[in-house]
């Protein structure tokens, strides 16, 4: 009788166990997804749309600094393409006359100050940047072809 009675125990506990199992809400990922808001679909990209989004940066202008009649660190050696713009700064602890030959351009700096040359580059070679007073080599400009 007790092994009965052992029987019996083990069925009602067996059946009240499925039964709480059975009442347990479960979540599935497909409940999950069915709950969110679809994401709306991105429109086919056409060729060349990401760059005329973004403005093109303006390239780097080159610094050359200027003590004492003399390029800091040496001649300096710029390179641009012919069609582009010869352009670049030049920064003076003393009052000067900077000449680019071949394009035959001259521009001042104050003392302390800076010059920027900004040239159409349509002259193709290699020129001189000179100090006018000292007559320094101050860099070497380099346009070559576009």
């Amino acid at each position: 009788m007790l092994i009965a009675v052992a029987v019996g125990v083990m069925v009602v506990l067996f059946l009240v166990l499925s039964d709480e199992e059975a009442e347990t809400p479960t979540t599935t990922a497909a409940a999950t997804t069915e709950t969110q808001p679809p994401e709306p679909e991105a429109e086919p990209e056409e060729p060349g749309d990401e760059e005329a989004e973004k403005p093109k940066p303006k390239p780097a202008v080159p610094a050359i600094e200027v003590r004492g009649g003399q390029p800091v660190g040496g001649v300096q050696e710029l390179e641009f393409r012919a069609g582009e713009r010869v352009r670049f700064k030049v920064t003076s602890d003393t009052a000067a006359e900077f000449h680019l030959h071949g394009y035959d351009v001259e521009q001042s700096a104050p003392a302390g100050g800076a010059t920027t040359f900004d040239i159409p580059a349509d002259i193709e070679g290699v020129f001189e940047l000179e100090d006018h007073a000292t007559g320094a080599p101050i860099a070497e400009i380099a346009v070559v072809p576009g």
